[in-house]
């Protein structure tokens, strides 16, 4: 068997669910605006429901649904949008950014969010015609919507950061969505969000607790102790993130009392599941990619979504999301009992922490500096995020600032080097 496909009913069942949890019996246009504007759409559909309701909080500031709607129309009626123009909107992971994110798309853009481990090179090489730094509305005026595209970030044949279309979020796509949250059952409460909302992971887990009116804490880069305090606090009913999160918030002080965790971006091993399982926790582990979504839970596929394994054993995906394409997501994977399990990456990237980084980057960058003779880049295992760059080079100590700060201003976070040695390498070694 090449190709895993959804039972048959699994569309007619999810989309029957999510009209149940989100309202959309009650509020018809309000759910045709989820299907054609995305975040914004999500926001219009949960203020109809509640307007009073909690939708985000952000350490200790919270904001409701009517009033997070208010300031993306506010936004979206502020920003003059020419035809497919693409801005950028910088991620600080707070409400600002939300607003900012469904306000630009609501206003007819192209939307590219950037997260904060981004570098500058990689910022400038995205076409941006100008870029938002997260910001809150004021109310007034307001426009009709027009429905712009939302562009995520994926990494390229090269490694460099490329900006990626979604399909449109029709009833495909929303059913590929309500089929996630079906499978995973999430019990009524707040969703401790800890997968940042500028990625594919962290915008879907938000923009479906809005349609199923969950409350999400927004907890992306903040501190383990601080993420940990939050989990206290509010007493999640769930809790997203990618493996890493989750390991530091066991470690910090535990999940809160939550009974679901979804955990996704990169591999789950055994002993974080136990630990996780541990705490009283269902754990249900997703599998997505950047152009597609999440198209797999506990390695079953989603509603709408086909599975297809090739010849060289790399998984290749369709899905409402993705569009009509057949999109190759270069990871390996093995077919065990009627459901996908990923056997690791093809190619020359690698998996750290969630995010796909090229070791050629680093080293090119490297030896590309006029007083580097030589550098080496070798690939580390690590416990907490599967593996980390080292890099030897062979130069002067005194050009250790200097090349610092250039790893700093062209590479990613995720592609600086754990470990800097500078120096002539050891003939003996």
């Amino acid at each position: 068997m090449t190709t895993l496909r959804p039972g048959p009913g699994t569309t007619a069942r999810a989309l029957a669910s999510l009209l149940v949890q989100s309202g959309a019996l009650r509020h018809p246009l309000r759910a045709r605006d989820a299907a054609r504007f995305g975040l914004a759409g999500a926001i219009a559909l949960a203020a109809a429901r509640d307007p009073a309701a909690v939708a985000l909080w952000r350490g200790e500031e919270s904001i409701g649904t009517g009033a997070l709607l208010a300031e993306v129309r506010a936004l979206a009626a502020a920003l003059a949008v020419a035809p497919g123009e693409r801005i950028g909107v910088r991620s600080d992971g707070g409400i600002g950014f939300v607003a900012a994110l469904a306000g630009a798309q609501a206003a007819g853009a192209d939307v590219v969010p950037l997260g904060p481990r981004l570098a500058p090179a990689d910022v400038a090489g995205l076409g941006l015609a100008r870029v938002l730094d997260p910001r809150r509305g004021a109310g007034g005026a307001t426009t009709p919507w027009r429905p712009g595209r939302l562009l995520l970030l994926s990494t390229g044949t090269t490694g460099a950061p490329v900006a990626t279309a979604r399909g449109r979020l029709g009833l495909g796509a929303l059913a590929q969505l309500a089929d996630a949250d079906r499978r995973i059952a999430f019990p009524r409460g707040p969703l401790l969000l800890l997968a940042p909302p500028d990625h594919g992971h962290g915008l879907s887990a938000l923009v479906a607790a809005l349609l199923r009116g969950a409350p999400v804490v927004l907890a992306s880069g903040l501190p383990p102790d601080e993420q940990a305090r939050l989990a206290a606090r509010h007493r999640p009913a769930a809790v997203s993130g990618v493996p890493a999160q989750l390991a530091r918030l066991l470690e910090a002080g535990g999940l809160g009392g939550a009974r679901v965790v979804v955990t996704g971006s990169s591999p789950l091993d055994a002993a974080l599941r136990h630990e996780l399982e541990a705490t009283g926790a269902r754990v249900h582990d997703g599998f997505g990619a950047t152009g597609v979504g999440t198209v797999a839970i506990d390695g079953r596929p989603l509603a709408g979504v086909r599975l297809r394994r090739a010849d060289d054993g790399t998984l290749h995906v369709r899905s409402p999301l993705g569009g009509p394409r057949e999109v190759a997501t270069g990871d390996r994977v093995e077919w065990a009992r009627g459901r996908m399990r990923p056997a690791g990456r093809a190619g020359d990237l690698v998996d750290s922490g969630g995010e796909l980084v090229d070791p050629a980057r680093l080293r090119d960058l490297l030896t590309s500096h006029p007083g580097v003779a030589r550098a080496e880049v070798t690939v580390v295992a690590d416990d907490l995020l599967g593996v980390v760059l080292h890099a030897h080079v062979d130069a002067d100590p005194a050009i250790e600032t200097e090349l610092r700060a250039t790893i700093a201003a062209r590479l990613s976070r995720a592609e600086h080097p754990r470990r800097l040695v500078i120096g002539p390498r050891d003939p003996a070694r």
